[in-house]
């Protein structure tokens, strides 16, 4: 009965509640919402003189304050126990709490929960030998005298619910210790992302149903009118969300035409499946840097190459990084922590200087991508190949996860163009009628002041061999 009639009206939000004449109210399970026929477990400090519940509620626009008699007050030795468990509980739910304050709630109302536990020792000698003091009793009152729970909560709230707490409650565990020093003190605003508003971008856009026809109008319609193409990408993510490639897809083509917004949500996105979060973190990286989030990019960076996501080639995400942090050291708040990573980065590699460099990343699984690149002067670099190059270096063949393979043109190789290739072949037949998306990035000049990226989306379906055109180096006479 009491399940039916909450079902069947609507439910109030509950913004506060107060006792007068008391303080520290609190309402166990903290709900946001109260239903027709719900019981509250209340409890707060204080001897009401007149015990009265008001609680403030609002149901859309509609605010109200009922005012609820608690009826007769019965003392019991049991009420501050009653206090204690509903205030250890939710102290104990948050991670913004101290924990020495959580301790001490548990402590002076003998709560054995996740914070302590409790042990009967046989004689004074063996409490002193572990540490456990009388006078820790005395101080734990103290405390809780001066910090009542509904503080404490209301700051742990602003803490974890803020920009900077979301984004350390779920990776402060995964950040470099010396990293995490630094990120605590930067102030939320570092933690906030604003794309630029789009303008005349809500009038209603009709899809065509056919995905290759759609492929088709975003490619005609990216010259004049950008944001709309990435639109009709997003469209076809939408009509598939539980598919990665179709997200990895909007991410790619986003970054290729600059559209910073729109690929930070995709990756964003992507970074919530497991087997994807590296890639997706760079890719985020990359979105910020664009959006002009430095700090934000950094952190992403650190995540992906931190070790504790899949990643199935490390060394250019190593590469690329170090540009990030030539480029945008000035501009970065943990100045000091950037200059230490760049020489524990630049010990950890050899000294040879990239003149250029190409990357490949594929947003199907199943998919292999060999990149091949005809060298200068008739010399052929590739996977398959015995011969090594002393001007170049190539990755390792990648055939698992979504790439990357890389290919770095050394400074003081010969001047001629390079040709370059891509050879595919998708091992699962049953996608014969889709498509593999691959970004291919290109940086001249990485890591200098005038470092340019070139990126461009190629598509491919079944197999075959898919022609990238060719590079040659871009550096300054007096810079070689």
């Amino acid at each position: 009965e009491q399940l039916g009639r909450a079902h069947r009206s609507l439910p109030w939000q509950l913004e506060g509640a107060e006792i007068p004449g008391a303080s520290d109210v609190l309402v166990a399970g903290r709900p946001s919402a109260i239903y027709a026929g719900q019981a509250l477990k209340v409890v707060a400090r204080g001897r009401p003189s007149r015990p009265l519940l008001r609680l403030s509620l609002r149901c859309g626009l509609e605010r109200r304050l009922l005012e609820v008699p608690l009826g007769a007050t019965l003392g019991s030795p049991l009420a501050p126990r009653a206090y204690g468990e509903v205030a250890t509980c939710q102290l104990e739910d948050l991670a913004g709490v101290p924990r020495p304050a959580t301790l001490a709630y548990a402590r002076h109302f003998r709560l054995a929960r996740r914070t302590c536990s409790f042990v009967m020792l046989e004689s004074e000698a063996d409490y002193r030998r572990f540490g456990i003091q009388p006078e820790t009793a005395a101080a734990d009152a103290a405390r809780i005298r001066s910090d009542s729970a509904s503080a404490l909560l209301e700051r742990a709230d602003e803490q974890t619910f803020s920009p900077r707490g979301r984004f350390l409650a779920r990776y402060a565990d995964l950040l470099r210790q010396d990293l995490l020093v630094e990120v605590q003190r930067w102030p939320d605003s570092a933690f906030v992302v604003t794309p630029r508003p789009r303008l005349g971008q809500r009038r209603q856009l009709a899809a065509p149903a056919d995905a290759d026809q759609l492929l088709e109008r975003a490619e005609r319609e990216r010259r004049d009118r950008p944001g709309r193409a990435v639109r009709l990408l997003a469209c076809l993510a939408e009509r598939d969300p539980g598919s990665q490639a179709r997200a990895w897809e909007l991410g790619y083509q986003a970054l290729a035409w600059e559209d910073y917004a729109a690929s930070w949500g995709a990756f964003g996105r992507l970074a919530r499946w497991p087997d994807a979060e590296g890639p997706a973190h760079v890719g985020l990286a990359r979105s910020l840097e664009g959006l002009g989030c430095y700090d934000l990019a950094l952190l992403h960076y650190e995540l992906a190459l931190s070790g504790c996501f899949r990643l199935a080639e490390r060394e250019p995400y190593l590469t690329e990084f170090i540009g990030f942090l030539l480029r945008r050291k000035d501009l970065l708040r943990a100045y000091g922590y950037v200059a230490a990573r760049l020489q524990e980065l630049r010990r950890s590699r050899d000294g040879a200087e990239i003149d250029w460099l190409v990357s490949v990343e594929w947003n199907t699984v199943g998919t292999d991508l060999d990149l091949h690149v005809q060298e200068a002067q008739t010399f052929k670099h590739c996977y398959y190949g015995q011969r090594v190059s002393p001007h170049g270096q190539l990755t390792r063949d990648v055939r698992d996860g979504f790439g990357p393979e890389r290919y770095a043109r050394l400074v003081g190789a010969p001047l001629g163009p390079c040709r370059l290739w891509l050879d595919y072949f998708a091992e699962d037949e049953h996608r014969a009628s889709t498509w593999t998306t691959a970004l291919v990035t290109t940086w001249f000049n990485p890591g200098e002041p005038y470092e340019r990226v070139q990126r461009r989306v190629v598509r491919l379906r079944g197999k075959g061999r898919v022609e990238l055109g060719t590079r040659r180096s871009s550096r300054p006479p007096d810079a070689r």
